[in-house]
């Protein structure tokens, strides 16, 4: 459950016009401002793309099984998408993907991401040890299988890995379905998207389904589908194909090869396979200094997306816009005052605290319709002041401590205290969170506490108001 309260912070982004530009600086200082080396307009074009690059993190590990994935489905769904899951199970491929769609208030067109899942069965593992290269071309799903069943094709055409291939065959092009008039999925998209010029496709998944959203949109560009109205984001993919392919397809869509320092699959085909090479434009994500599980899992993706955003966020000087929760209104009317968080953390968990701030003040700015966030800390008695002068009538005071897991030689605790009081220093509500970092990192546990801990808070802040 610890893992849904992350989602629920970032499941209802609003994924404004993604940009091509990309503009990664080194981590936010503790208490400084990041430097805009950048003219303000490639700034503000990186922002908007890394909003995207989060949306599709969080997409790209909602689509794979669990009750945890299952409930961020369903909160999507909540928050104005249309979730379809499309499933083709047969002797090549266990293939799974997901369409969210959703349109945003005042635009023509829908978003639309196409998340494919990654490694999670036996077959799945049996098709990423499908390494022989299969011919990729023409124009049909029928011209589709033809050439890829050719035998007499050398390095000088394109050539991909068998398994991804049979994999994104199984996906779009296997199944009728009854609601597309007969189409399969990928005769669908492509259909809508020609139809469509201003209508746009994300393709994204972690690992296999990296590699699958990557021949997805290859296949879509063969059936006719701008450049433009593509784009790959790819989380730790391995290489697809070999020289031909990429100098065939880099161009025909915009793709992001997302990928973590230490995380050994983005290039494992190059080092036990000769002739695989990877093509897009390469992001390197932040991470925590301190990991404890293997960099391959989606968990760190997603924790590096948030840090990309905050980096980007403040290197744009957007830290009074908010995604999170965009298309959720403010359910306590009321002015606020939020005092700057009081942290007890050991020397690890230091560095996830700014972070950890530009999201908190995120959540608070969407709960809240009039949030004022203080700058000072100091006694109660000394922030009800400050706050009556700023012309709130309730103080919020939140206290977190963080520190390693007892009697176990990895794995730390976050525990999060909230006060809430009026402004004549009265105290009306409190309530204490905790999370591990057993299944998530210091920076999303941290989230967690403050997510989990909202329900109550919201209770509170509604039952004094009225």
């Amino acid at each position: 459950m610890h893992l849904l309260r992350i989602f629920l912070c970032v499941a209802v982004i609003l994924c404004g016009a993604a940009a091509v530009c990309q503009a990664e600086g080194e981590e936010i200082p503790g208490n400084e401002t990041v430097e805009r080396a950048a003219p303000a307009s490639a700034a503000r074009l990186a922002y908007e793309k890394s909003k995207m690059r989060l949306i599709a993190s969080v997409m790209s590990m909602a689509s794979y099984e669990g009750d945890t994935n299952v409930l961020v489905r369903n909160l999507l769904a909540e928050g104005g998408w249309e979730v379809n899951r499309y499933i083709e199970n047969n002797a090549m491929a266990d293939a799974q993907c997901f369409l969210f769609q959703r349109k945003p208030e005042g635009e023509e067109e829908n978003i639309s991401v196409l998340a494919i899942t990654g490694t999670q069965s036996e077959k799945n593992a049996e098709e990423d040890l499908r390494m022989h290269r299969v011919p990729f071309g023409g124009d049909s799903p029928a011209a589709f299988r033809q050439i890829a069943d050719r035998k007499d094709l050398g390095e000088s055409y394109p050539l991909v890995h068998q398994g991804f291939e049979n994999h994104t065959w199984a996906a779009l092009f296997v199944k009728p379905i009854e609601s597309f008039g007969g189409l399969t999925l990928g005769e669908y998209l492509a259909e809508k998207l020609k139809e469509n010029p201003q209508k746009k496709l994300y393709l994204t998944g972690h690992s296999l389904g990296g590699a699958v959203a990557v021949l997805a949109a290859a296949r879509l560009s063969d059936m006719g589908v701008p450049a433009g109205q593509m784009e790959v984001i790819s989380f730790g993919a391995p290489a697809i194909g070999n020289k031909a392919f990429a100098q065939m397809y880099e161009n025909r869509f915009t793709m992001e090869n997302v990928g973590m320092k230490g995380d050994p699959v983005k290039g494992i085909l190059q080092a036990v396979a000769a002739g695989y090479v990877q093509f897009g434009e390469t992001v390197e994500l932040p991470h925590e200094k301190s990991r404890e599980r293997f960099p391959h899992e989606m968990v760190y993706y997603v924790d590096g997306a948030i840090r990309s955003y905050c980096k980007a966020k403040e290197a744009a000087g957007m830290l009074e816009d908010s995604a999170f929760y965009l298309m959720q209104k403010p359910t306590v009317q009321a002015k606020i005052y939020i005092a700057p968080l009081q942290s007890t953390v050991d020397e690890s968990l230091r560095e996830t605290l700014p972070y950890f701030e530009i999201v908190r003040k995120e959540i608070f700015a969407a709960d809240i319709a009039d949030p004022v966030f203080g700058e000072k800390n100091g006694h109660v008695e000394e922030i009800c002041a400050m706050a009556k002068a700023a012309g709130c009538d309730y103080v919020l005071i939140q206290q977190m401590e963080g520190e390693r897991l007892k009697y176990e030689k990895e794995g730390r605790i976050i525990t999060m205290d909230e006060l809430l009081y009026d402004k004549d220093g009265n105290l009306l509500g409190m309530n204490s969170s905790m999370a591990t970092t057993k299944e998530m990192t210091a920076l999303e546990a941290e989230i967690s506490v403050l997510q989990s801990g909202q329900e109550l808070r919201l209770e509170s802040l509604r039952s004094v108001k009225s």
